[in-house]
């Protein structure tokens, strides 16, 4: 035969023989006669044997294409299993490339957004930074502004306090002056230790005089409630208590001459102060302390009610005006 070892082993092929051998002999059948003597039947033999090994032959062969058809329609098979999975594959590439790339676009998308937020963002903060600082530039610069301003204010107010005095200063001494020959053309009685005084040179109503001063100065009145700076004049203050006439002045201006004794040393216990009430009463008070306090609530014991009857003047000291000056007397009888 012309099959290899492997062939006759190919099960395919040994079942496609076998049914090529039923097939052949049902069309060819092979006859074997019994064992004859004579040379005729032995050639009857021979022809039959020879008929035998042609159909087997015929199935050989008939068996090999069968196999080759067999293996061609299993290989076409696969192969077309081949490409369709190759199809399959490639689509499947393709579809996963799409989605890959669909992937990194969003992925570059959300990067550039939060690229751009993070700009922003970060654009935002300079910006409140700049802002911030330039604010505290405004500030600093307002502030300096301010400061310069108040330090020329106090300047002039000071200037302004200076000429005041001055002029307050020229215009008691001319009082002074006055009230001296006033005094000696009334012939005067000795009085207590604030000076020679005569009572009946005091008369009028709502008025003041402190003759060592040299202050001879009308009263108005100036309400409790009163939201206006005082002026320049001599005040009685509606917010002291009883017993209290509480009388105040500028120290630029009324009270200048009080400012300075206060300086100088100019005022000493026993001087004389005489207030002419609303109702023309004529009223004699002794110096008896003085200080200083700033202007805040815990000053009230200054103008509260006293046991007796008091006067107090108030100006004010310091190189700015920062304080205040309280003068007490207790009034005494006429000297």
């Amino acid at each position: 035969m012309h099959s290899s070892a492997r062939d006759r082993r190919d099960p395919l092929r040994i079942g496609l023989l076998a049914s090529a051998a039923i097939l052949i002999g049902a069309t060819f059948p092979v006859t074997v006669s019994a064992v004859q003597t004579g040379s005729g039947g032995a050639a009857a033999q021979t022809i039959e044997t020879r008929g035998a090994y042609a159909n087997v032959a015929s199935v050989l062969r008939i068996g090999d294409r069968l196999t080759a058809n067999v293996r061609l329609q299993q290989a076409a098979a696969t192969s077309r299993t081949a490409r369709t999975t190759s199809r399959d594959l490639r689509a499947f590439v393709t579809g996963l490339d799409r989605q890959l790339e669909r992937s990194a676009t969003a992925l570059r998308q959300r990067q550039a957004e939060e690229a751009v937020a993070t700009a922003r963002a970060r654009a935002a903060e300079r910006i409140d930074r700049a802002e911030a600082q330039r604010e505290a530039a405004r500030r600093i610069a307002r502030e300096k502004e301010q400061r310069e301003a108040a330090v020329l204010e106090a300047a002039r107010k000071e200037a302004a306090r200076k000429e005041a005095v001055r002029k307050e200063a020229a215009a008691a001494e001319r009082a002074k002056a006055r009230a001296a020959a006033a005094a000696r053309q009334s012939a005067p009685a000795a009085g207590g230790s604030g000076g020679s005084t005569n009572s009946a040179a005091y008369s009028g109503r709502n008025h003041m005089w402190y003759p060592a001063l040299g202050i001879n100065q009308p009263v108005g009145w100036f309400p409790c409630d009163r939201a206006a700076a005082p002026d320049n004049y001599v005040y009685r203050w509606g917010c002291a208590g009883s017993n209290n006439v509480y009388l105040l002045g500028h120290a630029w201006g009324k009270f200048a001459a009080l400012n300075r004794a206060y300086y100088n040393g100019g005022l000493a216990q026993g001087q004389l102060v005489v207030y002419a009430d609303n109702d023309g009463r004529i009223h004699y008070f002794r110096l008896a302390w003085l200080k200083t306090y700033p202007p805040v609530a815990e000053a009230s014991w200054a103008w509260a009610g006293q046991s007796q009857s008091s006067l107090t003047l108030q100006t004010c000291v310091g190189s700015n005006s920062e304080e205040r000056l309280f003068v007490r007397f207790t009034e005494v009888a006429a000297p």
